[in-house]
């Protein structure tokens, strides 16, 4: 009987330990939650799914380019990849990610594209030290369709990190163009 009543206690806290496993209600950025596509500081989850299946370019919610010891100083494309390079002049560490959105510029608006929610990013932090430069290549191929001739911007985001729980996040974006 003790060892019934055991098994029964153990598979209940399993299943709870596996509901309030659920941590993706705890980060509402679009790096987190690439389903959905909602202006980066807000916290409502009630908006549109973003997935290309199913949506149309969307007009660009992100303020970029207001972080002024950081910057992207090169970019160049090679097929399905852009390189981006980091320059950072900053005090604290600051972290890359992978992390990236792509947008296309029309009648004077940057709009957001819709991209494959299937194959998105992993959530790794690449770290910069004061006065340093960092190179990092995004991959388009598993994102996005291919692209046609247009003028582009890709954006990703950048953590000017102080400590664990510490650290605020700034928006970069270099302009490319497809002929």
């Amino acid at each position: 009987m003790f060892k019934k009543s055991f098994a029964l206690f153990l598979i209940t806290f399993i299943c709870f330990l596996l509901i309030g496993c659920n941590t993706s209600q705890l980060d509402n950025s679009p790096e987190a939650n690439p389903t959905e596509n909602r202006n980066p500081d807000s916290t409502n989850s009630s908006e549109k799914t973003n997935s290309s299946a199913e949506t149309q370019p969307e007009e660009s919610i992100y303020t970029v380019n207001n972080f002024e010891y950081a910057s992207i100083t090169n970019i160049s494309t090679n097929g399905d990849v852009i390189t981006l390079e980091f320059t950072y002049t900053g005090e604290n560490e600051l972290d890359l990610g992978e992390w990236f959105v792509l947008e296309t510029y029309e009648n004077g608006t940057w709009y957001t594209l819709p991209y494959d929610i299937e194959n998105c990013w992993q959530l790794l932090a690449y770290p910069v030290a004061p006065n340093q430069s960092k190179s990092l290549d995004y991959n388009l191929k598993y994102v996005y369709e291919p692209l046609s001739t247009g003028k582009y911007r890709i954006v990703t985001s950048v953590l000017d990190f102080i400590e664990t729980g510490n650290y605020t996040k700034y928006y970069l974006a270099a302009e490319f163009e497809i002929e």
